[in-house]
């Protein structure tokens, strides 16, 4: 009879397909195999016995173990790649240490290799049916920006015609009627005019969805910017007793942008800010620089904005439950509109708020672009 040490069986240790480690009286791996090491894609040798194994519910206890050699023991190993090996291994008492032999548990690992293809197979079925909904909802939000797109261009005209009409009676022939039916003109004019924002709002929404929100980019200071943004809110901060307070760092270069859609974000800015103040109070319009960026900032002095709306401020459509002074409503839509402008210059837009004491809405504009490639990488 051969004997542990006789060179067949160093032979059948070293090379037979079998799974051998060699624990000492500390339990630290001592003696392993070739095949142990191909299997754990790593040599075991100075690592502690229960390292070796995943030992799932704390329960290994290679020295109870050898107590029932005879007993087999269903054991999980880490192998390359990370993807568990199933081990029917039995531990030995050899009285200075433990020994742990077994072989790959066959049955168990075609089970797995079964359950692996079924969930592939399912994962495969399903995100074939994922990209076949994400291609369904594209068409139907394509032909959602089209309809809205031919609904608010169609509806533009007759609504410019009411507001035009509206406009001229109210400033040639209002004398002449009495209060109540100047007063009907009145709510012609503003809902007329509401509308025709609401259209306008509507018509950029789908030109943006439809991806056409390229930013036409030229050297523009932001001072023209700034003046054409107050004019334009001139009359709304007046008829409020609103103070505009301008203040823009003179250290701010001419840089690229599109002075259109920055025009449309201040001047949507400025026109919240305006509602949204109490009377006869200042709304801050500021400009500065901040490394490589312009921070253009619009604070005003209302209520601030409620904490369950901070983060939906910027979705089209998200009506707040803010009270604005004076009665004006709003669609929802400027601030989607004006963070879209926004990120088409590769910028960011945000809301500080304190409740009771006002919000400051910010925006920021890099100054680095190269006017002859950045009209081609925004978009």
């Amino acid at each position: 009879m051969k004997t542990i040490g006789d060179p067949m069986m160093d032979h059948l240790q070293e090379h037979a397909p079998f799974f051998y480690l060699k624990g000492d009286s500390q339990g630290t791996v001592r003696e392993t195999n070739s095949f142990t090491i191909s299997l754990l894609g790593e040599d075991p040798r100075g690592r502690p016995l229960t390292q070796v194994f995943v030992d799932f519910d704390g329960t290994l206890d290679p020295i109870a173990f050898a107590r029932d050699p005879a007993r087999s023991h269903r054991l999980t190993v880490n192998v390359p790649g990370g993807v568990p090996q199933t081990i029917l291994c039995s531990f030995y008492d050899l009285g200075e240490g433990v020994v742990a032999l077994g072989n790959v548990d066959i049955a168990e690992m075609r089970a797995l290799q079964l359950d692996f293809l079924s969930l592939n197979n399912e994962l495969n079925a399903v995100t074939r049916a994922l990209h076949k909904a994400n291609a369904q909802l594209e068409k139907l939000n394509e032909l959602k920006n089209q309809f809205v797109g031919f609904a608010a261009h169609d509806l533009r005209g007759p609504v410019g015609v009411i507001l035009t009409y509206a406009e001229f009676l109210r400033e040639s022939a209002a004398e002449h009627l009495p209060p109540e039916e100047a007063g009907y003109v009145d709510v012609i004019h503003s809902r007329a005019k509401a509308m025709a924002r609401l259209i306008n709002d509507l018509l950029n929404i789908a030109m943006i969805e439809s991806g056409k929100n390229e930013a036409q980019l030229e050297l523009t200071g932001l001072n023209r910017i700034f003046k054409i943004a107050c004019l334009s809110q001139k009359k709304k901060a007046e008829a409020k007793k609103v103070e505009v307070a301008v203040n823009l760092d003179p250290a701010i270069p001419d840089f690229p942008m599109d002075p259109i859609k920055v025009e449309q974000i201040t001047v949507n800015l400025l026109g919240n800010a305006i509602e949204h103040t109490a009377f006869n109070s200042t709304v801050r319009l500021e400009g500065r620089l901040d490394g490589d960026h312009v921070v253009v900032s619009v604070s005003d002095q209302g209520p601030g904005i409620p904490e369950e709306m901070m983060g939906r401020l910027f979705q089209p459509f998200s009506r707040g439950q803010v009270h604005k002074p004076g009665g004006h409503t709003s669609h929802g839509l400027g601030l989607a509109i004006a963070k879209r402008m926004v990120e088409a210059h590769r910028g960011r837009i945000w809301a500080e708020n304190k409740p009771g004491e006002g919000a400051t809405f910010l925006f920021t504009l890099p100054i680095g672009f190269d006017p002859a490639t950045a009209k081609e990488t925004i978009s």
